[in-house]
This record gives C-alpha cells, sequence and structure tokens, in this order.
C-alpha cells in the first residue's frame, strides 16, 4: 500500500492506493460523520479512458448495483456509488488483510505452508460466499439472477486480519440478462483460471467459476501457481487439453477426498464437474468435520499470525489529524482530472493510418515513373485491416469534403469510402457483412470501395434492414419498421 495526497470523492477523502485493475484503481479512504468519527472504506475508481466505453461503464455499474444488495459473511458488500469529476467510483467493504495470493507468497517464502486445516478451512468459507453469489436473487422480484462471477482467482479472494474469508471483485461479473451486453468475441478473467469451454470460445456459465475455485484449491494444496513457468499460449494449450496434475507431487499427504474434490471441480467436461457450488461447499465441510472437527476460524487467525512472518501494512489507521500537509512529503500519483470531450482529446494515429499512407505515397510515385502497378496489387489484408480500424468507434474520421484536390495520389476513398447512416428512430446497430460493429447510428462507416458490401441495421423491436453498399453510394437514410408492420 502506498500513501498519497489525500483525494476526495464526496464525504470520502482516499490517503492510499491499494493496487490497480484492468479498468480501475483501489484506493483506501475513509468517510467521516458528524461526530467526527472516520470509518475506514475502500474506494474503486474507473479510469476517464475506460468512462467513456459505455459496455465498461455498464459492467461497473452493474458490479455495484449487484454487490449493494448481497449481504453474507463471506462476501464483500458495496457502500454507495457516485461520480467524481465524471469518473465514476464505488465504495466497498474495506477488507484488513491480504489476498490468497499474498497469504500464499508469504506462507512460501517463510517455509511455513498451510496445513491441510487450513486450507480446508479456506475452501469452506469461500466456496459458501460463492454459493451465495451463485444463488443470488433479485430483491424486488425474487428471481434468479445466475449470476457467474468470471474472475475467480487467488487475488479476488481475500483472507481477513481476523480470518475470514470474502470474495471481492464483481468487475466482469454478470448475469444472464446482462450476458446480452457482452462482445462474445471477448473473454473477461484471468487465463490462468480460465476453463476450456471459455478458451474454445463458449461462453462462461457458473461451472466455469467452479473450474477456477477448483485451479485455485490446487494451488493452494501444491503452494505453488499451475502452469507456473507457462506463458500464455503455452497456458492455453495446456488448459484446453487438461487434465489436472496430481498435487501429491509438491505435498504427498495429501487427503484423497481432497484430491477427488479438486479433480471433480477442474473436469474437463462441464458435465463431470460440480453442477452446484454448495455441491463442493457441502464436500470440503464434511471432510473439514470428519479430519478436524475442532477447528474454527480462531486456529486459522493464529496459525496465520504465526505462518505469515511479514506485518500485515494495511494497519495505516487515518486520525482526524490527516491532512494536506501532513501528507506533503509523501509521493504524488496522478491527478483525477475529469473526462473531457473527445473531440477535445488527442487523437493516437494507429500504425495501419501511417502504412497506408506510405503505399498511397509509393503508388504515387511509381505511377509518375510509368510503373504503376495494378490497384489488384494492393494487399487486401490492408483494406480488411483498415476497414476493421475505422469501424471500432474509437476513432471516427469526419467525412470527406465534397470536392478534393487534383493530384496524381489516389484519393483516400479510391481504396476505404465513408457512408454516413441514418435511422429513424436513432440506435441501430450497423452490421457490416454479416459481422457487428460498435457503431449505432447515426454514424459514420467504412466500406471498401471496390466491392459490393452488406450493411444490416438491427434495433430491437423493429425489423432488420439490409441495403447493399456500391461505390456509388454515399449516404444511407432508412425508416425503420416496427415487428409485425
Amino acid at each position: 500500500m502506498r500513501l498519497i495526497h489525500s483525494q476526495h470523492f464526496g464525504k470520502y477523502t482516499a490517503y492510499a492506493k491499494l493496487g490497480s485493475g484492468g479498468m480501475a484503481e483501489v484506493y483506501a479512504a475513509y468517510s467521516k460523520n458528524v461526530f467526527g468519527v472516520n470509518k475506514r472504506v475502500a474506494i474503486k475508481v474507473m479510469g476517464s479512458a475506460f468512462s467513456q466505453n459505455p459496455k465498461l461503464l455498464e459492467m461497473f455499474k452493474q458490479e455495484t448495483q449487484l454487490a449493494v444488495h448481497m449481504s453474507h459473511n463471506n462476501v464483500a458488500s458495496a457502500i454507495d456509488f457516485g461520480v467524481h469529476q465524471d469518473q465514476f467510483f464505488s465504495v466497498i467493504e474495506y477488507v484488513d488483510g491480504y489476498s490468497l495470493l499474498e497469504i500464499l507468497k508469504e506462507a512460501n517464502d517463510s517455509e511455513g505452508r498451510l496445513t491441510t486445516s487450513d486450507i480446508l478451512y479456506i475452501a469452506k468459507e469461500a466456496s459458501a460466499g460463492l454459493d451465495y453469489i451463485h444463488r443470488f436473487r433479485e430483491p424486488k422480484s425474487n428471481k434468479p439472477l445466475n449470476i457467474i462471477h468470471c474472475d475467480i482467482s487467488p487475488q479476488n479472494i481475500m483472507v481477513s486480519r481476523e480470518g475470514q474469508i470474502k470474495i471481492i471483485d464483481f468487475g466482469v461479473a454478470m448475469t444472464e440478462d446482462s450476458a446480452r451486453l457482452r462482445d462474445p468475441n471477448q473473454q473477461f478473467g484471468k487465463v490462468r483460471y480460465m476453463s476450456p469451454e471459455q478458451i474454445l470460445g463458449e461462453a462462461a456459465t457458473q461451472l466455469s467459476d467452479i473450474f477456477a475455485f477448483g485451479i485455485v484449491l490446487w494451488e493452494l494444496v501444491a503452494g505453488q501457481r499451475i502452469f507456473a513457468n507457462h506463458n500464455r499460449e503455452e497456458i492455453l494449450r495446456q488448459t484446453i487439453d487438461f487434465g489436472t496434475p496430481d498435487p501429491r507431487e509438491f505435498r504427498p499427504e495429501t487427503p484423497l477426498p481432497l484430491i477427488d474434490i479438486i479433480k471433480k471441480a477442474t473436469a474437463r467436461n462441464p458435465k463431470d464437474r460440480y453442477q452446484k457450488m454448495s455441491e463442493l461447499h457441502r464436500e470440503v465441510t464434511i471432510l473439514l468435520n470428519t479430519s478436524a472437527p475442532a477447528y474454527t476460524s480462531e486456529d486459522f487467525r493464529e496459525r496465520l499470525e504465526h505462518r505469515i512472518k511479514t506485518p500485515l501494512d494495511l494497519n495505516i489507521t487515518p486520525t482526524n489529524e490527516t491532512n494536506e500537509e501532513s501528507l506533503s512529503t509523501l509521493p504524488r500519483i496522478r491527478d483525477f482530472r475529469p473526462i473531457e470531450p473527445l473531440i477535445d482529446r488527442t487523437i493516437y494515429i494507429k500504425p495501419i493510418y501511417i502504412l497506408l499512407l506510405a503505399l498511397t505515397i509509393a503508388t504515387y510515385y511509381l505511377d509518375k515513373y510509368n510503373q504503376t502497378p495494378s490497384r489488384e496489387t494492393l494487399s487486401a489484408h490492408f483494406v480488411e485491416r483498415a476497414s476493421r480500424y475505422l469501424n471500432t468507434g474509437r476513432l471516427r474520421p469526419k467525412p470527406p469534403p465534397d470536392e478534393m484536390p487534383t493530384s496524381k495520389v489516389p484519393p483516400m476513398n479510391s481504396i476505404l469510402q465513408r457512408i454516413q447512416i441514418h435511422t429513424t428512430p436513432d440506435g441501430a446497430q450497423v452490421w457490416i457483412d454479416g459481422q457487428p460493429t460498435d457503431l449505432k447510428t447515426p454514424t459514420t462507416a467504412a466500406f471498401e470501395g471496390k466491392k459490393t458490401q452488406t450493411l444490416m441495421l438491427r434495433l430491437s423491436g423493429y425489423r432488420d434492414v439490409h441495403v447493399p453498399i456500391t461505390k456509388d453510394v454515399t449516404k444511407v437514410d432508412i425508416r425503420l419498421l416496427p415487428l409485425g408492420q
């Protein structure tokens, strides 16, 4: 944890950075009530760049909406949600302790490995929290939400100073209803804990969470990361052809029932795994009660103190005297900046545009010396790459002017043509040749100028519209018809 110059988020004051993830940073903070009493919390701040992505913003909001209604001893709850200088943040329960990954590292460094009873206790508590998440119902309708955490890993299982086990981070969690917001070609979570079916492109399910939990349990027993010395490609290949390594190679005394639990949780075929987290929770609870019936959270807390030699560094307690002056000598982090309009931001020129410019200049000089190659010699790879980048929605160039200066340099729209697309009503998703884009009407899309492509406009509650795009088309203006008409 690194102390920072204090930052204010409404009634909350952040005073130390705890870490950062894929799209957010987490800070230790405190709130002060009318009696001047400080309550420690954690604040998760979404980065400015990610706050402009509607899908990521929706995921961030969903995380808070899910966690704020949850109440379980083994799940970190959300407290509040707000906006600071156009940056979205959530206030979550502060867990005073270590992540399970840090526990494993400290235990191995000090040669004080977790006992089988310690491991079973962690598995019992964490599986109870994950089972609660999987069974959680919508508070008003009591409808099962079928939540999938999607990022179960040692980093997201916290161990408090008092021996409590809590599941954290719902940043990529989803329900059956929210799954439609996801890009079907994009996977979330850490590759080391992804199930074989996820890596093969199938959608994540609660059985994927069970697989990831089984990998975490394997690492607790073995005392090391699975596929520890493998790169990303090797991990993907090993997971697709997955067979659970025997953790007794690293811990020969591991009881056979625990080995069976791990193998069943990490079965390659989802049908061979536990079908509910409650089934795994029941088996580890029975095994703990039969092998160590007197084991309690107090035993775990005491053993944790003896095995982790490095003292916890999260014991900095904010006081009423905490102020800017007392923190002035500490390293400063970047300031929180408000989100600026997209048109005012510096645009990063992607390498593909530089390459296309180089090709255009080369074509001009070859033409000048009567060595002009045929248009067919220009690689279709570059055209396809440029079209895909232009249609990502991250950089939308302005339409070309009506009149282009006379020049021997082939105009840009000889390779790509930009077409303005309007629909009534707005908000239709743009598909090109059967592939979805991130664009919604009204917008400008890029098409290949030398072949006919198919534009499809799709809006919920309205008929799909298919429009052939030829080189003569410059603008599309469509009135969508409701279903049933």
